[in-house]
């Protein structure tokens, strides 16, 4: 838990989705393999055969604990490198080709693919339902002999919902499908074997900061720098003990979370029941404070707008579901886990209530 004491105040952290703690084990895991590993796995000698040995492991383990055993890895920085190195991958040609995504994807994707909408690149936008799931009928609409790619997120990072992204791909069989899985992998289960692209970050699994990854089944060259040894088996560390994580604690507290916030009229839940366990997005209406984050920030408590990677102070995502500027302008994302104690949950209630 990342709760503690300061100055007789109890400090809580709900932003788990922006980014997670290092794993205890995953920690020692990096220290010890900095000091094993040191040698550069490209070079021939016996030292650096000893360190691509144990990346390989960590390589078929990542595919192992994922199901992904048909797919390749290419390693990056982080998710953001690894969606903008597919799509500049893919779209060499923008005025010639055409796009299909998801009105929830992270700034990453839209930024990239605004850039190229200005080179020519036709971009069309999924429609959802009323729980905010692509809506499958008018996704069949947007598919056109030029369709080049389709970008969509499995979860995203504010609302949390979870897509049916294998029902999306069966219908897509032969077009390049680039899937973010960041604010999935280690939390729910992933079953996207046919996804072409897959895409994540390690710290949002209690991995180091410093590596993303893309899980891909053809068409990326694999070929890569000198390969982070560290990294990557801490990250694959850090994963293995997340899978291990009692998710069931996560949903008990987002259903105490909810029942709270459902009698509080001053509350208005915007996360629908299509959302993963570890994300709740509310907005709160209250003349006490004009800047919601700073003021929970003062009492210990510290959440955040949505997304760590845009500066808005103005949620699309939340206006997108619920065509509400005010919402949009007063919505809070709560990330839990399995680190998040009751404590915690239930002094959260009381200061939402206070409001």
């Amino acid at each position: 838990m990342i709760s503690y004491f300061r100055k007789g105040r109890f400090i809580m952290y709900f932003d788990y989705s922006a980014s997670t703690p290092i794993n205890k084990k995953a920690l020692e895991a990096y220290n010890k393999s900095i000091l094993e590993h040191s040698a550069n796995p490209q070079s021939d000698h016996s030292p650096a055969k000893k360190s691509l040995h144990q990346i390989n492991e960590d390589i078929q383990g990542f595919k192992n604990s994922l199901n992904f055993n048909t797919h390749h890895i290419t390693f990056t920085q982080n998710a953001t490198h690894a969606n903008q190195m597919i799509i500049n991958h893919i779209l060499k040609i923008p005025k010639t080709m055409h796009v299909i995504c998801g009105p929830f994807e992270h700034p990453s994707v839209v930024q990239v693919l605004s850039k190229l909408q200005r080179q020519g690149l036709k971009i069309d936008v999924c429609e959802i339902d009323e729980e905010g799931l692509i809506d499958i009928d008018h996704f069949k609409t947007l598919i056109k002999p030029e369709t080049s790619l389709i970008c969509i997120s499995m979860v995203d990072s504010e609302l949390g919902i979870n897509q049916n992204i294998e029902k999306l791909k069966l219908l897509t069989p032969n077009i390049p499908f680039l899937c973010d899985i960041t604010q999935a992998i280690g939390k729910v289960p992933i079953h996207l074997n046919k996804v072409d692209y897959l895409t994540f970050s390690a710290h949002k699994f209690y991995g180091p900061k410093g590596l993303g990854g893309i899980f891909h089944l053809n068409g990326l060259n694999d070929r890569q720098g000198t390969m982070p040894t560290e990294l990557i088996h801490a990250s694959y560390v850090a994963l293995e003990e997340t899978l291990k994580s009692d998710r069931n604690k996560v949903v008990s507290y987002k259903d105490t979370l909810i029942h709270a916030f459902s009698k509080m009229h001053h509350v208005k839940i915007n996360s629908p029941d299509t959302t993963v366990p570890h994300v709740l997005n509310i907005s709160i209406d209250t003349s006490k404070t004009q800047n919601l984050i700073t003021y929970f920030s003062d009492q210990g408590i510290y959440v955040s707008r949505g997304v760590a990677c845009s500066n808005s102070h103005f949620s699309q995502n939340i206006f997108t579901l619920t065509q509400s500027i005010k919402h949009a302008e007063t919505s809070v994302r709560i990330s839990l886990s399995h680190l998040t104690t009751p404590q915690e949950i239930e002094t959260f209630i009381q200061v939402i209530k206070e409001l």
